[in-house]
C-alpha cells in the first residue's frame, strides 16, 4: 500500500503538469477566486485519477491503517480530541448559518431545509466542473451558465420575490472580494485609485 501511495502522489504531480501544458491558454483566475477553488477543489491526486466512490472510500480506509499502525497512543487519542473539535466547530458553524439565513430571508422549516439541499446540490455539480480537466475553458462556462440556470430557476420556484432578491444580495456579498484584496490587486495592476473611495456611498466596494 505504501507503493501505491507513492505512485498517487508521482501520477497526481504528472497530470497536474500535463493539464497546464495541454490548456496553455486558460485565463488567471483573481486572488480570491484561486482561494475559494483551493478550498473546495479537495485531494488533487484523485481529482486526477478519477477515482470512484468505492475507490476513495478504499484509500480513505487505507490511511486510516497506516495512522493506526505509526501513531503513538498520545498521538491517536490527539488526533481524535482534534478530530471531534473540528466536528464541533463546523456543526456550531452550520447552525449559525442556517439561523442568520432562517431570519434575513424569513424562510420557515420547509424552505430552510430545501434551500440548503439546493445550495448542497449545486455546489456538488460545480465542483465536478471545476475539476473535470478534460472540458475546455468555454465547455466549463457553458457547464456552468447551465447549472447557474438550473438554480435560479428552483429558487424562483422555492422563494417568493422579496426573499429571492434578499437572497441574491446576500450571494454578491459573499462572492465580493476582500476590499483589502481587492486594494492590492488593483494596486499590482496600476488601476487602484484611492481617491475614489470618497465617491462611493456608504464605503461601498
Amino acid at each position: 500500500m505504501k507503493k501505491l501511495f507513492v505512485a498517487l502522489v508521482t501520477l497526481g504531480i504528472t497530470a497536474g503538469i500535463t493539464t497546464a501544458q495541454e490548456i496553455p491558454n486558460r485565463p488567471a483566475r483573481p486572488p480570491h477566486m484561486q482561494q475559494r477553488i483551493q478550498r473546495n477543489a479537495g485531494d488533487p491526486v484523485l481529482q486526477q485519477l478519477n477515482l470512484s466512490a468505492s475507490q476513495k472510500e478504499q484509500l480513505k480506509k487505507e490511511q486510516e491503517k497506516a495512522l493506526e499502525k505509526v501513531l503513538t497512543p498520545e498521538q491517536k487519542k490527539k488526533l481524535k480530541e482534534l478530530r471531534n473539535e473540528q466536528e464541533r466547530r463546523k456543526e456550531t458553524a452550520a447552525q449559525k448559518r442556517d439561523a442568520n439565513l432562517k431570519e434575513k430571508l424569513g424562510l420557515t422549516e420547509g424552505q430552510l431545509t430545501k434551500l440548503k439541499t439546493l445550495q448542497k446540490e449545486f455546489s456538488e455539480k460545480m465542483q465536478i466542473v471545476r475539476q473535470d480537466v478534460t472540458q475546455t475553458v468555454q465547455q466549463q462556462r457553458d457547464r456552468t451558465r447551465e447549472l447557474l440556470s438550473q438554480q435560479q430557476k428552483a429558487l424562483k420556484e422555492l422563494l417568493n420575490t422579496e426573499q429571492l432578491e434578499k437572497y441574491r444580495k446576500m450571494m454578491r456579498e459573499k462572492m465580493r472580494p476582500p476590499q483589502r484584496e481587492t486594494k492590492r490587486t488593483e494596486q499590482r495592476e496600476g488601476m487602484y485609485n484611492p481617491q475614489s473611495e470618497s465617491m462611493r456611498p456608504n464605503g461601498e466596494i
